[in-house]
């Protein structure tokens, strides 16, 4: 495999092949990840195959094809995991999510003074709301 004359080339595959297996591990203990612990295990597996062959030039004139699916199935996989991240942090109780009448808070932080904005109220209502010091 030809990294252009750099060392950390082979390194990036290699943690992005590794990467998936280790977080499958954890994903087996938490309830909420669970669902991409067999997804991730097959991508790494897949991202070790797909680097050997890419590395060994197993498949004659075809490992430009090789490379980018090298690289587009981790990079997938991440994508995936920060989709499932904002899904689990949007179940949460996060202060930017409707609430069921509609109505959103939203806290807004500058120069260390904090802003408590109720988007879904009147004006009559926002004023009573002040800037903490």
């Amino acid at each position: 495999m030809d990294s252009g004359g750099r060392p950390d080339g082979p390194a990036v595959f290699v943690i992005l092949a590794v990467a998936p297996l280790v977080l499958a591990r954890a994903f087996r203990a938490d309830s909420r990840w669970s669902r991409l612990r067999r997804y991730s295990l097959v991508t790494g597996a897949l991202t070790f195959a797909l680097l050997l062959v890419f590395g060994v030039e197993l498949i004659n004139g075809w490992n430009g094809l090789v490379q980018r699916v090298l690289i587009l199935v981790p990079l997938v996989w991440l994508a995936v995991l920060g989709a499932h991240l904002m899904e689990i942090a949007g179940a949460g109780a996060g202060c930017s999510r409707p609430k069921p009448n509609g109505e959103r808070l939203i806290a807004r932080w500058r120069g260390g003074q904090g802003t408590l904005l109720n988007t879904g109220a009147s004006e009559a209502d926002t004023s009573s709301v002040r800037r903490r010091a």
